[in-house]
């Protein structure tokens, strides 16, 4: 349904503003001191210094990433921070679903027709496909995305996915199929009521 890019290109940067509103999610779930103290000081000005919409490098995303896997979290609190993210940045990012799920009988599909676009806007490089396995089941995949390494950014991107998905569902359930290191790829496996 929704192809990779082509060419498919391994992650050079991620916009700083999904590292800002992570971070901001840390801070309004009492973690930010935690975090600071796991952050690798090399990146620390990088990271919390970064201006709104600008481009960082992804091995500065990764040691975000990294400091928020040292935090101990569990894949449910991960998932949960990262739909405080995901709605940080929603106002950015769904304008187009925004104005589409307000018509009737919207459904997931017109809301994954835009993933690759949202992920253009947040990354340069990798990329997500969407595969349609039945009429409320899909398949999301993520590759040549070096972030995919953190266990913490890929149950966050499980909660951003599904925060865009309430927009246009009653209840929606994503799991994790598979990851491959060597390919810096995670498949996911969505279904919705």
């Amino acid at each position: 349904m929704v192809p990779f890019p082509v060419p498919l290109t391994a992650l050079s940067e991620v916009r700083s503003t999904l590292l800002l509103a992570s971070v901001h999610a840390l801070r309004v779930a009492g973690y930010l001191d935690a975090y600071q103290a796991r952050l690798d000081p090399q990146h620390r000005d990088a990271v919390l210094a970064s201006v709104a919409g600008s481009w960082v490098p992804a091995r500065v995303a990764l040691a975000h990433y990294r400091a928020c896997d040292a935090l101990g979290l569990t894949s449910l609190e991960q998932m949960a921070l990262g739909r405080q993210t995901g709605n940080g940045l929603r106002h950015h990012l769904t304008r187009a679903v925004g104005v589409l799920s307000r018509g009737v009988g919207v459904s997931p599909w017109l809301v994954f027709e835009q993933f690759d676009r949202f992920w253009a806007r947040s990354f340069k490089g990798g990329g997500v496909s969407v595969v349609k396995h039945g009429p409320k089941e899909a398949e999301i995949v993520y590759a040549k995305c070096a972030l995919l390494q953190s266990p913490y950014f890929r149950s966050a991107l499980r909660g951003v996915a599904l925060g865009l998905l309430e927009i246009v569902t009653r209840r929606s359930f994503m799991s994790e199929v598979s990851f491959t290191a060597t390919r810096h790829e995670a498949r996911y496996r969505l279904s919705w009521v």
